[in-house]
């Protein structure tokens, strides 16, 4: 599950905040251990949630809510840092599968998603008994 910070988009005198909710499947069907200590592995991943437009600074402004579905693939390192504590490291391409366009009224595009973007994380966590 994930949340982003809300995002200002500036332009013509008006902006636009951007914010995402999400949750992510994620499958590592292929790995191998590199030693004692590093396992490594390919993975796919998919993302369904919502993203919030909402205008400001404009004498009439709008806010919606857009479905969000992503999909990819990259690779994730794994190293064991004591008995009950890892580090993971992932990097890979995204592709958004719908891509909204929010736009200013006479100003132009606010956003859109890229076609491609790179999906990139460093999480530490904990092994539970």
């Amino acid at each position: 599950m994930g949340a982003s910070l809300p995002r200002t988009v500036l332009g013509g005198g008006a902006a636009v905040s951007l914010t995402w909710l999400s949750a992510r499947a994620s499958l590592a069907p292929l790995g191998a251990s590199l030693g004692d200590r590093v396992f490594v592995s390919a993975y796919m991943m998919f993302d369904a949630g919502a993203l919030l437009a909402s205008g400001e600074g404009a004498p009439k402004v709008y806010s919606r809510w857009r479905p969000w579905l992503e999909a990819g693939a990259g690779a994730r390192m794994r190293a064991l840092l004591g008995a009950w504590s890892f580090m993971d490291w992932q990097v890979g391409p995204a592709l958004p599968l719908l891509r909204d366009e929010f736009y200013y009224v006479h100003g132009g595009t606010a956003y859109q998603a890229p076609a491609v973007r790179l999906d990139a994380a460093l999480s530490i966590g904990a092994y539970f008994p």
